[in-house]
Formats: structure tokens, C-alpha cells, sequence
């Protein structure tokens, strides 16, 4: 997953920085950068709890989901090694409900660290192939709640607290649309569309500052398309020149312990 998420990370974190260092752009994101920040930017991880000093200093403001993604990829493994799948996911549950009724921290614990978002990255794994008859009450029973509290945040204003809206929504909408896409066959246009949308991600931000800098005005349809058209083709570039050359460590990667797991299956089954 590091060769997966750094490449065009680092790539884009320096365009940013070279942008930061030529444009002198105005923004409270970049108002209290210093090369311990820029480090800490660098390393993704600490970006998950950028609130601790580090919400002035994001030169990707976007990729604190970077570092929460990066904690989950470090939990998992341990999580599934030992089985505690189930435990896991109703105990973030539990810390989510938490943050719903606002008993912690909503914006924190209900969107942005792994206590109260876990649930939604094991929904994701429950989705992958062949589902038990545990992980399909989980899926369903997670919708119904979730349904269910986003009705409510709907009739009670007092629940329209950071993010509970949002959530709920994305929960309601992605569950059922990714069970969906599970099923169909990929194809070349999901292929170049998956390749290029880590870098789209990456990259708006900072060229929306660009945009900023040189005075164009985004409040047009005909920006915004020129916006949207510049962030994919810069992907697609990024994708080729910096990403792909990594692809072939991956799979020189995967190989090798796929030829080593082969290897213990055969000396433990002689």
C-alpha cells in the first residue's frame, strides 16, 4: 500500500511546496508551514490527526484521509490475524453512535479518526467476495441503524451536528452502490478511470490555488470544465510518469510472496 500511496503523494507534495515557495498563495492552510510541518506532511501518517497542530500546515489539505487510510492499513492486519473482526467493527460502531448523539467529539470520532470510521472500512471488506451469513446481518443491520439515525437527524435539528448528515448519506447511497458495482465485470474504462483518480484527487486542491493566484474567476461553467478537464489529464499524467514505474516493484512484490505462501502450503501439507 506505501508503493501504492506515495509515489504521486510525494510528487504533489513537493509541486506543492514549489508552488508555496514561487506564488507566495494566501490561504489558511499554508499560514503556519516550517520544515518540522512540511516533515510531518511527508510522513501521511500524522495528517490523520492534523488537528493537533497541524490544520494551518496541509500543503494536501484533502489527504488527511490519506493518513486515516494509512491507520487502517496498519490496524487491519492485526485485526484480521486475530479475529476480531466483529469485535472491532460493533465496538467503532458503538464509538460512532457516540459521536451521533454527541456525546464525543462529532467532526473527530463520527468522520475522521479510526475509532468511529472502522465500521465503514470492514463494511467495504464484508462487500469483497464470497459473504457470510454474519457479515450480510451486519451489512443490512448497519443500514437499517443507519437509516434509521438519518431520518432522525432529518426530524430533529439537534442531530444536524458535524458531519452526521454527511455520513449517513454517504452510508445510505455507497453501501448499496458498491454492492452493486461488485457484481459487473470490470472493463478498459474502469481500468484507466481507477488509474487516474488518485491523482485527480491529489491535485485539485493545488490547482485550484493556481487557479487562485493568476486571478481566474471559478464561479463560471466554463472554468470549472476547464478546471475538471486539467485535474483529469494531469492525473493521467502523474498516473504514467510516476505512479506506473511503481507498478512493476508491486507486482514483483505479490509475486514473491504469493510464490512464498505456495511454498509453506506445500511444506505443510508434505
Amino acid at each position: 500500500r506505501v508503493l501504492r500511496l506515495f509515489p504521486q503523494f510525494i510528487f504533489y507534495l513537493a509541486a506543492t511546496l514549489v508552488f508555496v515557495a514561487t506564488a507566495h498563495h494566501n490561504s489558511p492552510y499554508l499560514e503556519d508551514l516550517s520544515g518540522f510541518k512540511v516533515a510531518m506532511n511527508a510522513l501521511m501518517l500524522p495528517l490523520s490527526l492534523y488537528m493537533l497542530g497541524l490544520g494551518n500546515a496541509l500543503l494536501i489539505p484533502q489527504a488527511w484521509s490519506l493518513g486515516l487510510e494509512l491507520t487502517f492499513y496498519l490496524s487491519i492486519p492485526f485485526i484480521l490475524l486475530h479475529r476480531l473482526e466483529r469485535y472491532a467493527f460493533l465496538l467503532s460502531l458503538c464509538v460512532f453512535g457516540l459521536a451521533y448523539f454527541g456525546s464525543i467529539g462529532t467532526d473527530a470520532f463520527g468522520y475522521r479518526l479510526l475509532p468511529g470510521t472502522l465500521f465503514m472500512f470492514l463494511l467495504g471488506s464484508f462487500l469483497y467476495g464470497r459473504k457470510s451469513t454474519e457479515q450480510i446481518i451486519f451489512l443490512v443491520a448497519t443500514y437499517l441503524i443507519s437509516l434509521l439515525a438519518f431520518l432522525w437527524v432529518l426530524h430533529d435539528n439537534s442531530f444536524m451536528r458535524p458531519y452526521n448528515f454527511e455520513v449517513l448519506l454517504g452510508i445510505l447511497i455507497g453501501l448499496p452502490i458498491v454492492s452493486v458495482l461488485t457484481r459487473l465485470p470490470g472493463g478498459k474504462i474502469d481500468e484507466v478511470l481507477g488509474n487516474v483518480s488518485y491523482g485527480v484527487f491529489l491535485n485539485h486542491f493545488l490547482l485550484i490555488w493556481i487557479f487562485q493566484t493568476l486571478k481566474i474567476n471559478m464561479s463560471t461553467t466554463e472554468v470549472i470544465a476547464i478546471l475538471i478537464i486539467t485535474s483529469i489529464g494531469l492525473g493521467w499524467l502523474t498516473y504514467n510518469l510516476v505512479e506506473k514505474p511503481f507498478l512493476i516493484i508491486r507486482r514483483r512484490l505479490r509475486l514473491s510472496q504469493g510464490s512464498r505462501a505456495c511454498g509453506n502450503s506445500v511444506r505443510q501439507n508434505a
